[in-house]
């Protein structure tokens, strides 16, 4: 979609893309909510009824998750759920004792059942979980941990990614995890029965649930090139996708061995 701000998360579902981000408003960023129901060649916004970026979205049995940054005033961040292919939304305080976070969450997860996890903070990582699709949630409190940027499930287990060593778990409402020695993460990504990370200094690999990572390389075709800072990492249809700082998109079946890909006229800004 186009918008004078950035779009930071996307989701699809129930034959609908949301996007999520930010835009700018009269005086200051705003909350931005796009949908698309014809494959994106058209988009319509919708406006939440906030003035908070929102940094992530996820779909889920058959409801639409995103996760906000903390507003400049007032209480703690929210989370949004839209039953309704995301025209309209609703927020859900991140505790039951209402908005425990008052730093922003960046992004959200599921197992494909019911239960999400939601992760951010700012000095320091921040959780909250749900075991009803996102009806309510509950702070997970988190011992030393950095602040965190991404949130994936598979093979079992949740793996949470930022500034520090990424942490792990069998049980989000049980004890967490630091994998020691393992990369720092602006995001992480499930599919093909390996967890893909995407950090300051490239991409990491995993396929024994996170306990050891491997740097991931580019294929044979573009072995003369280096990844440089990965930022988002995403899996769907048999295939990962990762977006660089400066280095455009590039594409993954195995999650070990990657390709850039590139668009039209051999432009691999042009998406």
């Amino acid at each position: 979609p186009k918008v004078e701000g950035s779009v930071l998360g996307m989701a699809y579902g129930n034959n609908t893309w949301v996007a999520v981000g930010n835009k700018q408003g009269k005086k200051s960023i705003e909350d931005y909510i796009a949908t698309s129901s014809d494959g994106g060649k058209t988009w319509k916004e919708h406006a939440p009824g906030i003035k908070r970026q929102f940094n992530g979205v996820t779909f889920q049995n058959g409801r639409f998750i995103a996760v906000c940054k903390a507003p400049n005033e007032g209480s703690g961040a929210k989370i949004w759920i839209s039953d309704s292919n995301g025209r309209s939304w609703k927020y859900r305080d991140t505790d039951k004792d209402g908005d425990y976070l008052t730093e922003g969450l960046h992004a959200v997860a599921g197992n494909g059942s019911n239960m999400l996890v939601a992760v951010g903070g700012g000095w320091s990582g921040k959780m909250t979980i749900s075991d009803d699709n996102g009806t309510s949630w509950n702070v997970k409190e988190l011992q030393s941990v950095s602040k965190l940027y991404g949130i994936a499930y598979g093979d079992g287990v949740w793996i949470a990614c930022g500034a520090g060593e990424p942490i792990i778990s069998s049980n989000p409402n049980d004890a967490w995890l630091k994998i020691d020695g393992g990369p720092n993460g602006r995001s992480v990504a499930y599919g093909n029965g390996v967890f893909v990370l995407a950090s300051s200094n490239g991409l990491y690999w995993s396929n024994d649930k996170g306990n050891t990572w491997k740097l991931c390389v580019p294929s044979e075709e573009f072995k003369s090139e280096t990844f440089g800072s990965g930022r988002g990492i995403a899996f769907g249809d048999g295939y990962f996708a990762a977006s660089f700082e400066n280095n455009g998109i590039w594409m993954s079946e195995t999650g070990i061995a990657w390709q850039k890909w590139i668009a039209p006229g051999n432009n691999p800004y042009y998406y």
